[in-house]
């Protein structure tokens, strides 16, 4: 580095309070601009996202919550006439389990069982008890019904009868709920209206379900279904389900250990019959057997009497009377043949239950075998042989029991799987969808950072073009004063290039560092040169 160019540096350091005001200005209200804008971005990407904690809450609800959130020192933000709380969202579940522990929200306006907390005297009657009893009933039964994520407020009513001493007469419990949709135009579907009949069913004693009804706070009325045959049916639909998939399930694995894995996919479709059969029969032997053969023969002899008077004849005996008359006796017989048979009788109760397989039907697909070919070395495809589709069906017809005379059917059809690097790929689309908010963001996070940064260093870089303009105002005398002595003139407007990308302050602790003697001999010129002009 040689003397004149430190001459010209100095004379750039002592020219930078040459700059004008304005551009001064500017400089240091963009830097102050930019730092508050990075103070604001920090703040907004550091900032808690709140989360809806509770909505529509009384005052003396919406009072007693936020005590609790101030004793425990969570943040919260208050809207809609302080209705309406919002607490960070990473704190919602704690803030939540915290409050229920408390019985809140609801403590307030709903009373439930700790209406016993408060001792009575011993003038507190049977009835105050039982209302007070009733009272809690329909407190908890409303807290519980509010939990669900459709309704906003329950309140039910119960009527429990008390049955009179000595009275025959029998009342029914009833229940009658009327519920606040946290939409208008919502609607509870039949399993969330039978959940909330069941819950008051079993919660409620000597209670039935005709006697529950359910209605919204714009009129309509929900039915309550007594039935269980949709959960019949639905029963008998997931057991069919779990039996196919038990049967896929085997098969894929049996025949997966020999074609390999991925190789083989199977779907079951099976005819159940979920009717409950009940059999009453009685057989009787058609082989007669003789147990027992009874005769009975009757026979009666009657005598015609031809005299009606009475006479010497009539006294004689019969011999005579046969001898000396042509009178003949009346015979009369009969005979009685029973015969009883060992007849044997069989009674049988037969009961089908439900689950009985009607009819199977199976699909397989099976994939081919790869080899490499020695040509092009490349993998090719190749289908199984018939043989081999013929052992499978014989396989998995002995292992899952098809049985011919039930019709059951299957087919097996050898078919190329996709490759790997066909399949589906990641989705890029439902990605960007899902985190668009968090991109649009930081996105202009970012930008804006950027531009900032643009804009500083391009003004940055325009400060030394200022100082080297002012420099070239001032007279060139001094520092061609010794240009003639120093054979590196034409290296001057190279230096002044660099120097105008270099940081001033770092030049000037080099030329000092470097050059202490020139610097003070220049110094010493300089001074000299103002006493002269003084």
């Amino acid at each position: 580095m040689n003397w004149l160019s430190i001459k010209e540096s100095l004379y750039k350091i002592q020219n930078w309070s040459g700059i004008k005001l304005r551009t001064l200005s500017i400089f240091i209200s963009i830097i102050i601009l930019s730092t508050i804008l990075c103070i604001i971005i920090i703040i907004i990407a550091t900032k808690d996202d709140y989360e809806l904690l509770y909505s529509d809450l009384s005052l003396e609800d919406s009072a007693n919550i936020l005590k609790e959130l101030e004793i425990r020192k969570f943040k919260y933000e208050l809207s809609n006439d302080s209705k309406t709380i919002k607490v960070p969202k990473n704190n919602i579940a704690q803030i939540r389990i915290y409050l229920s522990a408390l019985g809140l929200p609801f403590r307030g306006s709903i009373i439930g069982y700790e209406i016993f907390d408060k001792e009575e005297g011993i003038s507190t009657t049977n009835f105050t008890q039982n209302i007070r009893y009733i009272r809690a009933l329909e407190g908890e039964l409303s807290r519980t019904i509010s939990a669900f994520n459709k309704i906003k407020r329950a309140r039910i009513h119960l009527v429990i009868p008390h049955r009179e001493l000595f009275s025959k007469e029998k009342l029914d419990t009833k229940a009658s709920i009327m519920l606040t949709l946290t939409h208008q135009n919502q609607k509870l579907n039949e399993e969330e209206v039978n959940s909330i009949s069941h819950l008051v069913l079993t919660a409620v004693p000597a209670i039935e379900m005709k006697n529950i009804t359910i209605v919204d706070d714009s009129g309509r009325s929900f039915k309550v279904s007594d039935n269980n045959t949709f959960a019949h049916t639905k029963q008998n639909l997931e057991l069919k389900f779990q039996y196919e998939e038990s049967i896929k399930e085997n098969i894929e694995e049996l025949l997966s250990n020999i074609l390999g894995p991925s190789k083989v996919k199977a779907t079951v479709n099976l005819e159940i019959c979920f009717d409950k059969i009940v059999t009453n029969s009685e057989v009787y032997d058609p082989q007669n057997v003789i147990r027992s053969s009874q005769i009975i023969e009757e026979r009666d002899q009657i005598q015609d009497n031809t005299f009606s008077d009475l006479s010497v004849a009539n006294n004689l005996s019969d011999n005579q009377i046969n001898s000396g008359s042509g009178s003949s006796p009346i015979l009369n017989e009969k005979t009685d043949k029973q015969t009883n048979y060992e007849i044997s009788k069989t009674i049988k109760n037969h009961i089908r239950e439900p689950g009985n397989i009607q009819k199977m039907s199976i699909g397989i697909l099976v994939d081919g075998e790869y080899f490499v070919n020695e040509e092009n070395q490349k993998l090719e495809y190749k289908p199984r042989s018939e043989e081999e589709i013929n052992k499978i069906i014989n396989l998995v017809t002995a292992s899952v029991g098809l049985s011919k005379e039930r019709g059951d059917k299957i087919e097996i059809i050898n078919m190329q799987f996709i490759k790997t690097d066909e399949k589906t790929k990641f989705d890029l689309s439902s990605w960007i969808i899902e985190n668009l908010i968090d991109i649009v963001k930081w996105t202009i996070i970012s930008l804006t950072i950027i531009a900032i940064l643009v804009f500083v260093k391009n003004l940055l870089k325009n400060i030394p073009k200022i100082a080297l303009e002012k420099q070239q105002s001032f007279p060139n005398n001094d520092i061609n004063t010794n240009s003639k002595d120093d054979p590196d003139d034409e290296n001057i407007e190279d230096f002044s290039l660099q120097a105008t990308n270099s940081n001033i302050k770092d030049l000037f602790n080099e030329i000092v560092s470097k050059n202490p003697n020139k610097l003070a001999s220049f110094i010493r010129d300089m001074l000299s040169k103002k006493i002269n002009k003084g």
